[in-house]
């Protein structure tokens, strides 16, 4: 055997492991897979022996009947969960997000590192005690402290912060990007669903 076909031979290998692995982990029996990609029991079995070639568009159907991509099946080496999670998370990023994740990566020295580090996001339950832990802490490190719910409706109405959910994130996403470039912050609570407003006291 050729050293060319020596290589097919073991890609073809992998890829039958690939497909083998990925359709058990998902719980697919072959026949279940056969129905959902529309091809037959005998094909899976061949393309996870590794035996022959296969088409790359029969193959596309394995993939899209597991939910998965095709270059994970195909790719030279096996690609890690966190590289899946980094590569669909670039896909979804604004062009300002993917070239500060291309300069950190690159270890530019234009990535302010002090910006992007930190900032203190302070979460718990209702009543926990977040605003004044954020703001003891803003205090002893010299930052500032910004309560999410006060600045929202300060800028948006006292509607917005009690808008639904997704609204409501909306606006805090673009609050915070005019507002939190520059300097390290402490950011407080963001309380879903925010809190009634109290009754004046008769």
């Amino acid at each position: 055997m050729t050293d060319a076909a020596q290589h097919e031979a073991e890609f073809l290998n992998e890829l039958g492991r690939r497909v083998r692995h990925a359709r058990t982990v998902r719980g697919l029996s072959r026949k279940l897979l056969s129905q959902a990609s529309g091809l037959s029991e005998r094909y899976i079995a061949q393309l996870e022996g590794g035996q022959g070639n296969v088409s790359i568009i029969l193959l596309r159907r394995v993939a899209n009947a597991m939910g998965m991509r095709l270059d994970d099946l195909v790719a030279a080496q096996e690609t890690s969960s966190d590289w899946r999670v980094v590569r669909d998370l670039l896909e979804q990023a604004s062009p300002d997000q993917i070239a500060l994740a291309k300069s950190a990566l690159a270890g530019s020295a234009s990535v302010d590192n002090r910006v992007v580090r930190r900032r203190v996001a302070v979460v718990g339950l209702r009543g926990a005690g977040k605003s004044t832990l954020g703001r003891m802490a803003a205090a002893h490190l010299g930052w500032r402290f910004v309560e999410l719910n006060t600045e929202i409706e300060r800028e948006n109405g006292p509607r917005s912060a009690r808008s639904s959910r997704s609204t409501a994130r909306r606006a805090i996403a673009a609050w915070s990007r005019r507002r939190f470039a520059s300097s390290p912050s402490i950011r407080g609570p963001w309380c879903w669903p925010p809190a009634a407003p109290s009754s004046p006291s008769r």
